[in-house]
């Protein structure tokens, strides 16, 4: 293990979140307690702030030499990342590595609509809301749109300081688990009970790429992944029209799939 700073986090190599985990789950209340904590550190002097852990696998990558895929921790990441670039802008901070359409190939995501959201913010497309194409692309706009206007109504002498304090004061615990013992759909459910709950959907979403890797691979194993993660981007924007509880919702969804199954 490694205490890294998210400058040492980027230098670090390219981080990738693999479909099997939910998306960016982040809301309000947990945007609001990031801003804080980094307000809070960023007036303490040589003070720092523990962040999270970051547990990484190492990815083969024929682009890059450090590549990794994200177990724990991308929550913390591509909030970071978000507001970095938009601290950036504002100090006019002069590294070029710390401008949002340079920190847009750091992360990835593995599957429809958040890649394409996260694409969107780092390059400024003036349209985002059309980019809101699942529920979880939505919270990552959100979040961008929740720090533009903390950063409208802050001072831009406390602003450089908070720049300062998130590259340099926010400390991630790096762990790598790269034994082939250790299985990662079971480490996501172990490790993410932290920070905003995990919930049965997603739960259920990372137990079924569980078992797509237990019973085909290749081209099959592709197809499979890419028909849970199609089927999850229409739960997922069904449910945000949908006024009834989710459990109703759910069992209603799971009975049509099984009434298509049997050819009724």
């Amino acid at each position: 293990m490694e205490l890294l700073n998210l400058d040492g986090v980027i230098e670090k190599g390219v981080f990738e979140i693999p479909s099997y985990q939910r998306g960016y789950a982040w809301q309000e209340r947990q945007l609001k307690d990031f801003w804080n904590d980094l307000e809070h550190v960023s007036k303490l002097g040589d003070k720092f702030h523990y962040m999270h852990s970051l547990t990484l696998r190492e990815l083969e990558n024929e682009f890059e030499s450090s590549a990794f895929e994200i177990i724990d921790g991308q929550q913390q990441l591509a909030t970071s990342l978000i507001l970095l670039g938009l601290l950036a802008k504002i100090t006019q901070n002069k590294d070029p590595k710390y401008s949002l359409i340079n920190l847009e190939p750091i992360l990835s995501y593995k599957y429809y609509g958040l890649s394409e959201a996260f694409r969107a913010i780092t390059e400024e497309e003036k349209d985002l809301e059309a980019f809101k194409t699942s529920f979880y692309a939505k919270n990552l706009i959100d979040a961008y749109a929740f720090f533009k206007e903390k950063i409208s109504d802050t001072p831009v002498g406390t602003l450089e300081k908070m720049f300062d304090a998130l590259i340099k004061k926010m400390l991630f615990s790096v762990v790598g688990l790269n034994d082939n013992r250790i299985d990662p759909f079971s480490s996501f459910e172990t490790i993410n009970n932290r920070g905003k709950d995990l919930s049965t959907l997603e739960l259920f979403k990372n137990r079924l790429h569980f078992v797509a890797h237990k019973i085909c691979d290749g081209k099959k194993l592709e197809k499979l992944q890419n028909e849970i993660n199609d089927t999850y981007t229409r739960i997922y924007y069904d449910l945000r029209h949908f006024k009834r509880s989710f459990r109703g919702f759910f069992k209603a969804f799971c009975g049509v799939l099984l009434w298509r199954e049997r050819g009724f």
